[in-house]
């Protein structure tokens, strides 16, 4: 059982949260970033605590507490969530000097975030946490519901859960939750679109609904939330999406089909913004990468990567249909003409031979005369 740090969620982009996002392992403990000095100004640190199957988390502040009060801890916070993800549940958001409660998890992970503005800095906290065994062991752990896709551009859909998962909702009356990691070069955006979709009980959004973040999936980073009849294209912000189907076990027959396209935006080329030349322009500002017109997935917003490639094809089957008669004339010709040529030869040996019998019997008849 370990401490982990999720490679999204959690990644130390700023060093200054070594001490939050990764602590010290060995004597299970994380501080505030800066400790034992005060935490710096302007950090947003995560972490993501899991233990083993059957176990749950505690974690207990001690010895320090005290982060920038407010009344609603909007300034500087500590964050805690009963899951693994910023939508999981939320436990609490705390500032001030009074200690947050002892904190057990409910099932195996907890989902930390720490967050500073750029004003007064505090002395910060020390934390333990401990693995212990779920005192209540009721239902057996299915595993995350997690799913990577990367590259130019690619479909998913809810046909990617197992059907185990699916059995185990609907067995243990808990809900499908699952999550799409989309993730496409630096230099470009996700468009994701939805070829299909449709909800069990739509407008429930208690019971099913999907849900599309950015680079992280807490509310902050939230970008769309759909759970009604209808549903609209989105574009990211960076390079990274994620896709939450939450369902109901009661509405485990909501589907959805999704078409995910990197993307990048008009770039100022010779004054006048454009797709560069190894781009196709969708013509809403938006370039696609040349290799996907005409691929039989619409990647454009407004379909014009799709458009006029009946026409390309037909001609492609026509010059292939040329080729290929082409290649049959010239089989049928030279089959001709070598025919002639072994007739002709052939002829020619068969006239070389009755020549020769002429001339002996030519020959014999010259014999009696003299």
């Amino acid at each position: 059982m370990s401490q982990i740090k999720d490679p999204v969620e959690a990644s130390l982009e700023d060093v200054r949260c070594y001490n939050f996002s990764v602590g010290m392992p060995p004597r299970q403990e994380f501080y505030s970033p800066g400790h034992p000095a005060n935490y710096p100004a302007k950090v947003d640190c995560l972490l993501v605590l899991k233990a083993e199957p059957g176990f749950v988390i505690r974690v207990d502040f001690r010895d320090m507490f005290d982060i920038e009060p407010h009344e609603h801890c909007l300034y500087d916070f500590l964050e805690i969530r009963d899951g693994a993800h910023g939508y999981s549940t939320l436990v609490g958001r705390y500032c001030g000097r009074t200690f947050p409660p002892v904190i057990t998890s409910s099932e195996r992970h907890l989902w930390l975030r720490f967050t500073t503005d750029d004003n007064i800095e505090y002395t910060g906290f020390r934390a333990v946490y401990q693995f212990l065994p779920d005192p209540a062991p009721r239902i057996p752990d299915q595993g995350s519901c997690r799913f990577q896709v990367t590259g130019l551009d690619g479909t998913f859909s809810r046909s990617d859960v197992p059907e185990e998962m699916v059995n185990h909702s609907r067995d243990f009356q808990v809900p499908l939750d699952c999550t799409w990691v989309i993730t496409v070069a630096e230099t470009h955006k996700i468009q994701l679109s939805f070829p299909s979709y449709a909800l069990m009980a739509p407008n429930e959004c208690d019971l099913n609904f999907i849900e599309i973040f950015g680079e992280m999936t807490d509310l902050r980073h939230r970008l769309r939330l759909f759970c009604g009849s209808k549903i609209d294209i989105v574009l990211s912000k960076s390079n990274i999406l994620h896709l939450r189907l939450f369902a109901h076990h009661t509405a485990l027959r909501s589907t959805f089909e999704a078409l995910f396209t990197a993307v990048t935006l008009y770039r100022e080329t010779e004054g006048t913004a454009k797709c560069i030349a190894s781009e196709f322009d969708c013509e809403d500002a938006v370039c696609i990468d040349s290799s996907l017109r005409c691929n039989g997935r619409v990647n454009c917003k407004f379909r014009y990567d799709e458009e006029n490639c009946k026409v390309v094809r037909k001609k492609v089957m026509s010059s292939d249909h040329i080729i290929v008669i082409l290649t049959i004339f010239c089989l049928t010709l030279f089959g001709l003409c070598f025919s002639c040529f072994f007739n002709c030869i052939r002829k020619l040996r068969a006239d070389h031979t009755d020549y020769q019998v002429l001339s002996r019997f030519i020959c014999f008849l010259d014999s009696f005369n003299v």
